[in-house]
Parts: C-alpha cells; structure tokens; sequence
C-alpha cells in the first residue's frame, strides 16, 4: 500500500473502500458461522461405530450418517462471504489502476495458461507498478502452487455461485489427538477414506486395536460443513 502514499486524498478512497468491503466479508463470516452451529446444534449428522472381532484384534468401522443437509441459508451466506473476498481482490486491483491511469474496467483476472495471460491480460495491467504486476502474475493458476491455488479457487466458487450456487454439505473430519484411556496408545492401524460426505452411510474411517483394549481406543470425530469434494 506504500506505493500509493502521497497521492490525492480520493485516491486513497479506494484502498479504503476495498479494506471496508473486507471488513464486510469478516462481519459475513461471523453471520455464517452463526448459521452454521444453528445447524449443527440440530444434529444433523452423527459417526456411528461398529466393530468385529478378527483373531486377536478388534477391527472397528466408522460410517457417517447424514440425516439432513445444509438449508439454502448456508449456502446463500457462503455466497456472500465468498463474493465480497473475490470483489475485494477485483478492488484493490482497481484501486492502483485508477491511481496509475490504467484502463477504468480493470479487475483482477485469472487466466490458465501464460499465453493467455500475456494476450490478453498483460496489456491491462502494464501501467501498474512492476511489483503489483509481478504479484498479479504470480497468482495466476498455470503456476499449479498450493497457495495460488487458493486466490483461484476463491475466483472459481465466486463464478460458481453466480451460476449454480456451491454444494454445501454435512461431513466429518478427525481431531488431531485421538481421544483414548489406559497407559499406552492401543491404536494398531487407522485408515482414513475420501468420502463427499454429500451421501448417507459412507465409511470415512477403520481402524484395528488389541481386542482386549478396544473400550479404551475413543477417536474424537468433529462434524463440519463442508464444500463437497466433488465441486471447487
């Protein structure tokens, strides 16, 4: 933000204007999560547990039970949050290209190949200062790197909303400790699946412990709400 230190007051409006639309999008985020403990607070979905005897060890089985999904309300919160984070980027990109005299329909694109990102979106950005050029250019998804790929994905969920609105769902996800009594870790083997958790009665987990130990092997399940793993 340094770069637009010393310009005219109205120009500095539009930094202030886009950290007020994120501003906006926290206070969106703390509306869903609201929302969502609402729903989860219904028990909208539970892990149940099974478990056989195979020789000496107890192998145990976890399914999600899906009981209800996620109200249209949680998704059209979703929708909110994620399109005032995307409208911030398109602002901030804005911002600089109205103080450096760039082209006043300029936002912040993604593109999938750097061809195509040299045709037809290097020419809009070439007045912006080589720092927020390069930066712009570093998130472009051809790069394929973890933390780009969230600037995309963020880009990818705002079109898809527009559109289709994203698949909000019931899944569960494992603490990192896994909850057990006695003096010694009884957990043999733990085997975590991909599931959608869109589907009732999937097997996320399996695990094998000590038949003698298997009322003291407790592993904590955490319900969520999720994107579905099929979509963005």
């Amino acid at each position: 933000m340094h770069l637009l230190d010393g310009t005219a007051d109205s120009r500095n409006d539009y930094v202030h204007l886009a950290k007020l639309r994120l501003d906006w999008a926290s206070a969106g985020i703390d509306r869903l999560e609201i929302l969502v403990d609402a729903f989860l607070a219904t028990k909208p979905c539970e892990v149940v547990a099974s478990v056989k005897r195979k020789g000496e060890d107890a192998h145990f089985s976890y399914v999600l039970r899906v009981y209800r999904q996620p109200p249209p309300t949680v998704r059209f919160a979703v929708g909110d949050v994620v399109h005032n984070l995307r409208a911030t980027l398109d602002n901030l990109v804005w911002g600089v290209g109205q103080v450096f005299k760039a082209d006043d329909n300029l936002g912040l694109e993604f593109h999938d190949s750097r061809l195509a990102f040299l045709a037809c979106y290097a020419p809009k950005i070439s007045k912006l200062p080589q720092p927020i050029h390069d930066w712009i250019e570093s998130i472009q998804p051809y790069h394929r790197r973890h933390y780009i790929k969230l600037f995309y994905t963020l880009h990818h969920l705002c079109n898809r909303d527009k559109h289709r609105t994203p698949t909000i769902i019931n899944t569960a996800g494992v603490t990192g400790t896994l909850g057990y009594s006695g003096d010694r870790h009884p957990l043999k083997q733990m085997t975590f699946y991909r599931v959608s958790g869109q589907k009732d009665q999937q097997k996320i987990a399996s695990a094998i412990v000590p038949w003698e130990r298997r009322s003291d092997f407790k592993p904590e399940f955490s319900l969520l709400v999720a994107f579905n793993e099929a979509g963005p």
